[in-house]
This record gives structure tokens, C-alpha cells and sequence, in this order.
């Protein structure tokens, strides 16, 4: 009854938040589109979402679809990753390790690593997701060839290439009265629940860019994994988030949340693949990869 393509049509239902724009982004027509919408909600006998809705406003029933498309797909195509790594058992292919430590990149991430891999078959491609690490100056590099990462250190053995940047902002709910604000100071933070990701504040940009130097900390401290539970928390009102600006848009444009910047002059932050000099053949082959497919989510996703 519901197929792969009903999930990848909500997901990009709600990022384009209309139909039309959807139905580009999946290469078929606006009429096709709707047929194959109004085929599911006939089988499934409800709504998905609310006609003539601007931006697009999805119904209960909608958001239980939305919120399993989030979770299957990325699991699907890290799959496909693992799956293509693997058809060539009678070759012995070299092992390739991708590391994050940035835990909100998997939407743009998981393609650019299948089209490597798609384009090295002499590789077997894996992805390490627990990879929260620190790169000091003199110590052991762990088992990686390419780094995702937000920060550079001072490690003497890592060249660095930029992959894009973003800037790190506050997301709160639509009723918080900082909403009115302009921008965000840090004593507006001493009151509230501020929801990470389970990393420690000298991890974390929002304490040693912001708060710290400000002498500031949040009343409470709430650490989630899942970057949509984030997300639904903070609508709920549940506390703020310091997030990439293309995370919250999506929900942003359908008058879920607020955004505002950290600061009079925001926090921008860069991406990088980092390696070691003798893995820089595979680097000039990914970081072109990781960068189109960096912009063409982030441009997806923004706000202008």
C-alpha cells in the first residue's frame, strides 16, 4: 500500500511546500503528481494534506507519514550505500571510511557519499555515525579517509577543503516571546531549555562561541539525537534549539517555528572534508561531489 516514492513525495512536499514546485523536483508533471496523491489518500482513506494551503499545511494524518518518510529514508539510502559496497565479492576492494562530526548532515551527506561510491567501485564505502572525536594537536588520527566535520583543529596531519557554509541559528517556537526580537543576546537564554545534540558544551558552538564569552548559561540543558525530535520539541514549546539555518526552514515556512540570530552579526560556520595527504586523490573526486550536493539541499531549503 505505501511505497518509497509516496515517502520521498512527502518529504519534498513539505520542503517545496506546494505542489507544483514538488512535482519539478521529482521530474513528472503537477497532475501526475496529484493523481498519485489522491490514489494514496484514497487507499489509506484519509487526507494528507489541506488543498489550496500556502505554505502547505499537512493534516494529523499527514505528519504521522512525514514524520516516518524522515525516519525510513535516510536509513534506506545508507542501505543502498552498504548494499553497493558490497556486490563485488569475488573483488577485493580497498576499505573506505566516511566520519561526521556534525550530527545534522546525513539529508545532504548520504547522496553525496552514494555517488562517490557509485563512481569508485574499486572502494568499499562504509559511514561511521558514531563519530564524535577530538582532533588534538599530536594525537593518534582515528580510522578515517574522509572527515565531515564544522571545526578545524590544529592537527598537523589534516588538509581541510570547504564543502559550504551556513549559519547556526536560534530556533524557537512561534509563541516565544523572543520571536519578537531582532536577534538573540545571550542573557536571553538564561531562562529557557536549551535542546542539543548528546555532545558536551565545550563541543558545541551555541556555549564557546556565545555563551561562554558572555558569562551565560541556559536554566536547563536537554540533549535528544534525532534532529526531527528536535524540531517537534521546540514547536511544542518544549525549549530552543541552535541549529543550521537549512534544518529549521522547512518548518519555518509553514509558520511552525521562528528562527532569529545568535547575536547582532549571527554565527556563520563552515564545512569541511578533512584528510590526510595521502588520501588526497579521493578528496579532489568527493569534495566537488559533497559541495554540489551541499548547495543544491542548502538552496532547496533556504528561506530567500
Amino acid at each position: 500500500m505505501l511505497e518509497l516514492k509516496h515517502l520521498k513525495t512527502l518529504v519534498t512536499l513539505e520542503q517545496s511546500h506546494c505542489l507544483n514546485k514538488a512535482a519539478k523536483q521529482l521530474f513528472t508533471t503537477q497532475s501526475a503528481l496529484s493523481h498519485q496523491i489522491k490514489s494514496l489518500e484514497h487507499r489509506l482513506n484519509h487526507k494528507l494534506f489541506i488543498r489550496r494551503s500556502n505554505p502547505l499545511i499537512f493534516t494529523p494524518q499527514g505528519k504521522v507519514l512525514l514524520a516516518l518518510a524522515k525516519e525510513v529514508l535516510p536509513k534506506v539510502e545508507q542501505a543502498k550505500i552498504q548494499l553497493s559496497a558490497q556486490k563485488a565479492t569475488k573483488v577485493q576492494r580497498m576499505p573506505f571510511n566516511f566520519a561526521m562530526q556534525c550530527h545534522s548532515g546525513f539529508q545532504w551527506l548520504l547522496p553525496a557519499i552514494k555517488a562517490f561510491s557509485g563512481q569508485q567501485p574499486a572502494l568499499e564505502v562504509d559511514l561511521i555515525e558514531k563519530s564524535v572525536f577530538t582532533l588534538s594537536p599530536g594525537s593518534d588520527l582515528p580510522d578515517f579517509n574522509i572527515l565531515l566535520t564544522d571545526k578545524k583543529s590544529n592537527h598537523q596531519e589534516l588538509v581541510y577543503q570547504d564543502i559550504g557554509t551556513f549559519e547556526l541559528v536560534l530556533a524557537l517556537s512561534k509563541e516565544d516571546p523572543l520571536a519578537d526580537k531582532a536577534y538573540i543576546q545571550a542573557d536571553d537564554l538564561t531562562d529557557k531549555t536549551l535542546i542539543t545534540y548528546p555532545l558536551s558544551p565545550e563541543q558545541q558552538d551555541i556555549f564557546n562561541l556565545f555563551l561562554q564569552p558572555a558569562s551565560c548559561q541556559p536554566a536547563r540543558l536537554r540533549q535528544v539525537e534525532n534532529s526531527d525530535v528536535i524540531l517537534q520539541m521546540v514547536e511544542a514549546g518544549l525549549g530552543v534549539s541552535a541549529i543550521p539555518d537549512w534544518l529549521a526552514a522547512p518548518q519555518i515556512r509553514q509558520g511552525k517555528l521562528k528562527s532569529k540570530s545568535i547575536g547582532r552579526h549571527g554565527i556563520s560556520r563552515k564545512l569541511y572534508a578533512a584528510y590526510r595527504p595521502d588520501q588526497a586523490k579521493w578528496a579532489e573526486h568527493f569534495v566537488p561531489i559533497a559541495r554540489r550536493q551541499f548547495s543544491e539541499f542548502s538552496s532547496a531549503s533556504s528561506l530567500h
